[in-house]
């Protein structure tokens, strides 16, 4: 399930700054190894904000950026506003998720013995 939105700002790269971006739900395997990452940068007490960086930078792309080049340290560089737009974003797939498993499932079928 992914979601696309627009940085309010950009996130720059080779000198340009790049605003329109595709974000999928994260996974536990993500934040994971997001809370591994930023506490391998900042030590046990990383805060939440480096977190989501690291986390954010395995689940997003952005047009006109190589998906290669995404990092978490490309994502520090980002006017700190966005923040609010990817977690708005995150949250907003959420919901979808929450709406989509609350609807009958048509594709999954039960066993058979």
């Amino acid at each position: 399930m992914e979601i696309k939105g627009m940085f309010a700002c950009g996130l720059e790269y080779e000198g340009r700054r790049h605003r329109s971006f595709t974000l999928r739900l994260p996974t536990m395997a993500d934040v994971e190894n997001a809370i591994e990452a930023a506490q391998a940068e900042a030590g046990a007490n990383a805060c939440a904000a480096r977190i989501d960086r690291h986390k954010w930078a395995a689940c997003l792309s952005v047009d006109g950026i190589p998906a290669e080049k995404m990092s978490a340290r490309l994502l520090a560089g980002m006017a700190a506003r966005e923040w609010g737009i990817l977690k708005d974003a995150e949250d907003e797939l959420v919901k979808k998720l929450v709406a989509a498993s609350a609807a009958p499932a048509e594709n999954c079928a039960e066993p058979s013995a």
